[in-house]
């Protein structure tokens, strides 16, 4: 997974590759539902990739008390 990949991976609507092989794909939505309703609450969530492990962060607003 390259970077551009990763951001691509977050977008709503993202679509998966076309195989030509019998293995199945995702289409659609995925990571990219969450971080639409994350945006929303204003909060956010992000993918970065590493060499050797990728890191999924989720950003959730403060309570203010």
């Amino acid at each position: 997974l390259t970077q551009v990949e990763a951001r691509q991976s977050l977008e709503l609507y993202y679509p998966a590759r076309e195989r030509r092989d019998h293995s199945m794909t995702a289409t659609g939505l995925g990571l990219g539902i969450l971080r639409a309703l994350l945006r929303k609450q204003g909060g956010d969530l992000l993918l970065t990739v590493k060499e050797r492990a990728n890191e999924l962060v989720i950003r959730v607003p403060a309570q203010k008390a």
